[in-house]
């Protein structure tokens, strides 16, 4: 946002490629995160895989229909599904592997990071496919 208040014309030039740096970002940091934990990870990662995609795939229905049963837009619900689905499971990671010794504790939570980087690839595509037609009765917003 920052640089885009001070550097327009070059954000406008990066901006098509700032997905797939964000991508390899996001998956140097899940390997950093995660590389102490690979063994373990190795041995536990198909049995808790099931249950971690469950939870997440769980969360983004709930988080998008329920604001849908409650009249809200599609915009808006989108966002609760994304807020809902793909929470940060780095947090969990950090608190575990700074409370509790045992390896086995943070494995849910990098399973969890594991997951998450081809889900959101795979929602993002999705979406993208599927623009946001707005009511016409929509009352316009600052950015559109």
């Amino acid at each position: 946002v920052g640089f885009n208040a001070f550097f327009p014309q070059a954000t406008k030039r990066i901006e098509p490629a700032l997905p797939v740096a964000g991508i390899l970002a996001t998956c140097f940091l899940v390997t950093v995160s995660i590389a102490k934990t690979s063994a373990a990870l190795k041995s536990y990662f198909l049995c808790l895989l099931a249950p971690v995609v469950i939870l997440h795939v769980c969360g983004g229905l709930f988080g998008y229909f329920l604001p849908r049963s409650l009249s809200m837009g599609e915009k808006e619900s989108r966002t609760l599904a994304i807020e809902t689905a793909f929470k940060s499971p780095a947090l969990s990671f950090v608190l575990a592997t700074k409370h509790f010794r045992d390896v086995g504790v943070r494995i849910p939570s990098a399973v969890s990071i594991v997951a998450l980087a081809p889900l959101v690839a795979l929602l993002a595509v999705y979406l993208r496919s599927k623009p946001v037609v707005e009511p016409s009765n929509a009352v316009p917003t600052e950015s559109g």
